[in-house]
């Protein structure tokens, strides 16, 4: 379900693990999940906030039952709103109503107000306002960015109609789906209301460790066990991944029979996944007395997608996927601070705020490029950091030239220090950014742009920019790249920190260099003059000769280098 967007509902640390680790798009944290959902407790926010890198949605509601709420209630609501978007929450997801029921457009407003910075989604409190269309206009003057219905039913089966209804009117709002949504009927919902943004928990009831248990005193509501406790089940949100990977991992057949036995589900379970697979547009064969093969699959890019062509030891094994974001770069540099593993590795379908060096903006648009960005964190000294950028270039033309297949087998050439080149255009932007103190690295960022089926471009860089679609003339995959690039940056970055430079590199980076035995011209900020490109020393400088004869290292921080008649 490309372009899909899956909420998992948690209230606890070890439900939000679960949730990511089965391939959440985002969670939202709530407290007393089994009675709707109140407030979390703040320091619960900030330990799943540094274990997990999804975004997180907070509810703020400060008791259970209606959403009519009192002067001091909503004073509570307003600083709780101020202190998760403080600490870095995704959205706030809040409610409020009048006695009439319609929305409390004055009590939303101050609450978003306090809450700078987050997007807002309007919670099941919807649901009970008594005109859906009044309160979906309300909403949408307030700037709300999503709204969580069941179609004013106790099920979102029971409120499809109305479901329908708010998406065919929803160009500016996110109608997410909630109440009763699973693997089993997701698929049926998506048809019929043409909805892309699920809710959901994926919980199942565990039993409580307590071997004494004095069943004569109830501490909560009567009916509710203490000794039954709620949690995220990681295999209901895991299970189309895994399938996903067994079947692409397969040289031949795969038969139901296997499914089931590796995933301990059911033929019907595994037919569901097999047929969401397909909707999806991967060509999946199923043969009598054979089973499941993948004949071919179509331009995804999902974290499940990813996480299941990734060949690699740690560079891009902790994904995190977003359908849009601002930026990449930004992201990983938030998660860098917050703790997030080496290799944690960004990848957005679209960027809002994407920019380049000195900070140009990038055209980001949706369903056609590569924006990714990995963060490292190495025991170097701050001043062999640029070097990382020339590590990642050489990795990227690497990457691409192992998709030969599927790229079209184009001639792949490297315009030092970091751009890559392709017919003499320019198809890769690269931007490294770096987190000091005066001696140590905290981490580094590396923000990788390809253009891949791109077909147009903004006519002040149309003679210099293409993509890998124009060049082999059909429409690439983004996913195995992008695995391809990790697996090569991997091996690279391990032989950077063998040498502590780029000796052990150089040579097949020189091999690449379009500039290299050509003629360029140096633009420095003193001086211009022609040179003869001879290739990279061991800490990445453009060595060149001069007219004189004598030699040059060229500093990629200090001068740019362009070719004599022309861009390269």
């Amino acid at each position: 379900m490309n372009h899909y967007v899956l909420e998992v509902c948690v209230d606890s640390v070890e439900s939000a693990i679960a949730a990511t680790n089965g391939g959440a798009t985002r969670i939202e944290l709530c407290s007393n999940i089994i009675i709707g959902g109140t407030t979390p407790d703040l320091e619960l926010f900030k330990i799943i906030r540094n274990k997990i890198q999804i975004p997180i949605n907070v509810m703020i509601r400060p008791r259970f039952g209606d959403f009519c709420y009192t002067e001091s209630e909503f004073e509570i609501m307003c600083r709780q709103s101020e202190k998760f978007a403080r600490e870095g929450a995704n959205a706030i997801v809040i409610g409020c109503l009048n006695p009439d029921g319609s929305l409390n457009e004055a009590y939303m407003k101050e609450i978003m107000n306090m809450a700078t910075g987050c997007r807002v989604t309007l919670h099941r409190a919807y649901d009970m306002c008594k005109n859906p269309f009044e309160a979906f206009e309300t909403a949408r003057k307030l700037g709300i960015d999503t709204i969580l219905t069941s179609g004013q039913k106790n099920s979102c089966i029971e409120g499809v109609k109305l479901i329908k209804k708010l998406v065919e009117r929803s160009s500016d709002i996110e109608i997410l789906v909630g109440a009763g949504v699973n693997s089993d009927n997701i698929k049926e919902i998506a048809k019929i209301t043409g909805a892309k943004s699920f809710h959901m928990t994926g919980k199942v009831v565990e039993n409580s460790k307590m071997e004494y248990r004095n069943d004569d005193v109830n501490m909560g509501i009567p009916g509710l066990s203490e000794y039954e406790i709620y949690r995220t089940d990681e295999k209901n949100i895991r299970k189309t991944a895994e399938i996903l990977k067994l079947l692409r991992e397969a040289d031949g057949y795969v038969s139901g029979q296997q499914l089931c036995e590796k995933f301990g589900v059911s033929r019907t379970a595994v037919w569901k996944v097999i047929r969401q697979l397909q909707e999806e547009g991967y060509q999946v064969e199923a043969v009598r007395n054979k089973g499941y093969h993948i004949v071919d699959s179509p331009d995804v890019m999902t974290k499940e997608e990813l996480d299941s062509l990734m060949d690699t030891q740690w560079a891009g094994r902790n994904i995190v996927y977003y359908d849009s974001v601002d930026s990449t770069n930004l992201r990983i540099k938030q998660m860098g601070d917050e703790g997030a593993p080496e290799g944690t590795l960004a990848v957005a379908d679209k960027q809002t705020a994407g920019r380049g060096r000195r900070g140009r903006s990038w055209d980001s648009p949706s369903g056609s490029s590569i924006y990714m960005s990995l963060l490292l964190r190495p025991e170097i000294e701050p001043d062999q950091a640029p070097m990382l950028t020339l590590v990642m270039a050489l990795s990227v033309a690497e990457g691409i030239m192992d998709c030969g297949d599927s790229c079209g087998n184009p001639e792949v050439k490297i315009k030092w220090p970091n751009d890559i080149i392709i017919n003499g255009k320019k198809l890769v932007g690269i931007l490294t950014e770096m987190s000091t103190q005066i001696d140590y690295i905290n981490h580094v960022t590396i923000g990788v742009g390809i253009n891949v089926n791109l077909t147009e471009f903004p006519e002040e860089i149309r003679e210099t920019a293409t993509s890998l679609r124009l060049e082999c003339g059909h429409v690439v995959k983004r996913a195995p790249l992008i695995a391809a690039v990790m697996k090569r940056f991997e091996q690279n970055y391990t032989v950077f920190l063998e040498h502590g430079d780029l000796s052990g590199l150089k040579e097949r980076y020189s091999e690449l260099l379009v500039n290299k035995d050509r003629e360029v011209r140096i633009l420095g900020a003193k001086e211009q003059y022609n040179a003869y490109a001879l290739g990279i020393n061991q800490t990445g400088e453009l060595i060149v000769r001069k007219e004189d004869g004598t030699e040059e290292a060229v500093y990629a921080g200090e001068v740019s280098v362009r070719g004599v008649y022309g861009y390269v």
